[in-house]
């Protein structure tokens, strides 16, 4: 455009240089008005991107967190059944040989089971009468069973042989 009005001069124009522009206040308020609104705009943006990012960051450690107790919680329950199935199969394989063990000291089979019967009715009454101020009643037939105890104080008495061979 500058060149078309120097042409009809015979003049050409190559470069124009501005050293210094002065708009006028109003324009210059506005202009700077805008610049601020923009950084604000931008401040605002990079803000809530940062708050975004922190969010979903604390989201994942708490994730991953829920995550590591419930698998913590999963395998002490795992650790826990197992050692108690491992007690309960140490306890059977201990009352097994107790048993061969009585079966082999009264070398009668039908004695030993008697006499472990009598065993387990005296351990089940023994957790009746755990407080003086409970009272128990047992019912006639269970009398029966108390019968047998008579036959376990022969079993605990020394035989002819043990007392001959103490002295």
């Amino acid at each position: 455009m500058l060149d078309d009005a120097s042409d009809k001069w015979g003049a050409k124009v190559n470069r124009v240089e501005i050293k210094n522009i002065t708009p006028p206040r109003e324009i210059q308020l506005a202009m700077e008005k805008q610049m601020q609104a923009e950084r604000e705009r931008r401040a605002q943006i990079l803000s809530a991107e940062g708050d975004k990012t922190s969010r979903i960051t604390r989201s994942e450690g708490e994730k991953e967190e829920q995550i590591n107790l419930a698998n913590a919680a999963k395998q002490s329950s795992i650790l826990k059944a197992e050692g108690e199935a491992e007690a309960i199969r140490m306890v059977a394989i201990a009352k097994g040989r107790a048993i061969q063990e009585i079966k082999t000291v009264l070398n009668d089979s039908e004695l030993a089971a008697k006499f472990l019967i009598t065993q387990s009715y005296i351990d089940a009454f023994e957790g009746f009468v755990t407080k003086p101020s409970d009272k128990v009643f047992i019912p006639y037939e269970t009398s029966t069973a108390f019968a047998s105890l008579g036959s376990i104080k022969e079993l605990l008495l020394p035989t002819k042989d043990e007392v001959s061979r103490q002295f």
